[in-house]
């Protein structure tokens, strides 16, 4: 079984080149490309430095990978890692691992690994592979019923097209069993999603590597858009892919990427003539647009309206996605050897991890996590948008096979877009925001 998983950098090897779902995948960097590290992202987003160093003690600051595809890590990589970027990786436990042990470490799972742990070790880390060939409604389920022993945010950097959610290999063996089709597998497993939110769990899906149309219309052949599922769940918050312009060098270089570590630059949407591939996201052909995002996407296909695909491509009433971003080109990884390696499955676990950090303010002021975390990313906006980096350059017209003149998409523009979403968070800013929302409860 293949799903959709992170993207890479140049021509690659697809996994399974017609179904994998993993959303990431090998590339290579051109000499004198900068390389992205964690330190990159801390510089980027204005991430501080530890601020809770008996954070893992608690089970309610915690943070976890969602595997499929028997997509496995080396914990020895994963060590030496955090050894070689110095930086205090935490260890995932026996305690924290549900699912078979598989000794046969793959690309995906340690990316996703590393960007967590490499940019968040003040968490409890999880690792969660799906045993068998189970699909989104076998892993809703099970997640659910483990309640309370799983993480409070959980990244999934797997994806496939709404429409095509009961191909064999994906879940067609579900939705047999349940006797359903693909957008009423859809809207099963978001009700299924809906009842891990009401736990208190913060669940990140990247947004797709194919762009607005998805990895099945790679050649834009099929009249209509193919947004990805999870990612256009309303009760999952998607996450795009950005790229670096204009970065310098990181102050402090590192053997492992010397002298081409990066540091601070600009961000545009992650495009295929950089990265091959483009960041998925549009609007659900399943579920209605959710009432705390109306403005922002309003506004957008108000002021667009001459850069929209034909009306009958894509659902305009319908959830837009994704809702932030995060850098997802040429992020290095230690999987046996160094290489760089792209995707929105690298931008997700960066993301999930920065709202596990947050989930500290939430604990220490309210007791409780974050939770649901899509409403407070709009609301967020609405009150201070410089909370956001706004991504206003690029498109999501290209997929993992190219251009040609019958690809539709979408562009970046001010404000929301079906790009980048919101745009990339400013950590401080955000965390800054959080404290004052919850003194404020706490003041009624």
């Amino acid at each position: 079984m293949d799903f959709v998983a992170g993207l890479s950098t140049f021509p690659i090897p697809h996994l399974d080149a017609k179904r994998h779902f993993r959303d990431s995948v090998r590339g290579s960097a051109g000499a004198g490309d900068l390389l992205v590290i964690p330190q990159t992202y801390t510089a980027m987003y204005n991430i501080p430095p530890t601020q809770y160093a008996n954070a893992t003690g608690n089970p309610l600051l915690s943070q976890g990978l969602i595997e499929f595809e028997a997509q496995t890590y080396d914990k020895e990589q994963y060590a030496q890692y955090g050894s070689d970027l110095q930086i205090q990786v935490i260890a995932i436990g026996d305690n924290t691992t549900v699912g078979p042990e598989i000794d046969q470490p793959q690309i995906e799972a340690q990316l996703d690994v590393e960007a967590m742990g490499g940019i968040n070790n003040e968490a409890t880390m999880w690792f969660w592979l799906e045993p068998g060939t189970g699909w989104q409604y076998t892993f809703a389920t099970h997640f659910f019923s483990t309640s309370p022993n799983i993480p409070t945010v959980a990244s999934m950097s797997y994806a496939w097209s709404e429409l095509d959610q009961c191909e064999n290999g994906i879940g067609g063996a579900e939705c047999s069993t349940l006797g359903i089709n693909s957008l009423q597998y859809v809207t099963r497993v978001n009700a299924e999603y809906m009842k891990i939110a009401t736990l208190g769990v913060s669940v990140f899906s990247a947004s797709g590597d194919s762009g607005a149309n998805g990895r099945t219309n790679s050649q834009c052949s099929q009249p209509l858009l193919k947004p990805d599922f999870p990612a256009s769940s309303p009760w999952i918050t998607s996450v795009g892919g950005t790229q670096l312009i204009n970065a310098a060098p990181l102050a402090t270089q590192y053997p492992v990427c010397a002298p081409n570590c990066a540091g601070i630059g600009s961000e545009v949407a992650v495009s295929f003539a950089v990265a091959n591939f483009e960041s998925g996201g549009g609007f659900s052909w399943s579920a209605p647009m959710p009432s705390w995002q109306t403005s922002a996407v309003s506004n957008y296909l108000s002021t667009q309206k001459a850069n929209l695909p034909p009306a009958s491509y894509f659902n305009a009433s319908g959830r837009g996605f994704p809702d932030v971003a995060a850098i997802g080109h040429n992020f290095l990884i230690n999987a046996g050897s160094y290489e760089p390696v792209g995707g929105t499955s690298v931008s997700t676990p960066v993301v999930a991890a920065m709202f596990a950090m947050f989930n500290q303010v939430a604990v220490a002021k309210s007791g409780k996590p974050l939770g649901f975390v899509s409403p407070l990313l709009y609301q967020m906006y609405a009150a201070d948008p410089t909370i956001f980096q706004d991504i206003t350059v690029g498109s999501n017209k290209c997929t993992e096979g190219g251009c040609n003149a019958n690809c539709q998409g979408y562009v970046c523009a001010p404000g929301w877009d079906p790009v980048t979403g919101l745009g990339t968070l400013n950590f401080q800013k955000a965390e800054a925001f959080i404290g004052k929302m919850f003194d404020a409860r706490n003041q009624k």
